[in-house]
């Protein structure tokens, strides 16, 4: 019988960053290539980088093993690159993406699309032949308003071989 975790249960022996690798020192950031003309981060190119494409896989097989959890300090999820570039692509395989709100509830990553949908004025209703295209628009637009800028001293040209 697999063992789940609950709040106030002692945490299992798994560490909770990347167990598999142990704790590290954060990633570099993304290379210039990843952000667009004004310095922000493109999630589309993100998405489409062999790096994250594996580690969307490498979660989605897990998945049916073990209960994830990807923890960041942003309190709305529409705010969050994990809603905006993570949750997508998982919620693009059918994994089931929840977000836990400062409040303490629970939002599916449908449900923030909704809420997206609704504060960007876009009313297409659920199971509307639309509603991927315009979900899809909603995300693209967000995820440029969301996206942390990289300082441009931080920029390197393509013959550099580190940050400066």
């Amino acid at each position: 019988m697999k063992k789940s975790w609950r709040p106030g249960a002692s945490p299992t022996p798994t560490p909770a960053r990347n167990w598999e690798d142990g704790p590290g020192p954060p990633p570099p950031p993304p290379p210039p290539r990843l952000y667009d003309q004004e310095g922000r981060a493109s999630y589309k190119l993100v998405a489409r980088e062999k790096g994250f494409t594996q580690e969307v896989k490498r979660l989605t097989e897990r998945a049916p093993e073990t209960r994830q959890a990807l923890m960041c300090s942003e309190g709305d999820p529409l705010n969050c690159h994990r809603t905006l570039l993570v949750g997508r692509a998982l919620a693009g395989t059918g994994a089931r993406v929840l977000h836990i709100l400062p409040t303490g509830a629970v939002e599916t990553q449908e449900e923030a699309i909704t809420r997206l949908l609704r504060l960007q004025g876009i009313t297409t209703a659920e199971g509307h032949r639309y509603r991927q295209r315009d979900a899809e628009h909603a995300l693209d637009r967000r995820g440029l308003e969301a996206a942390k800028r990289l300082p441009r001293q931080r920029w390197r040209t393509p013959a550099s071989t580190s940050w400066k």
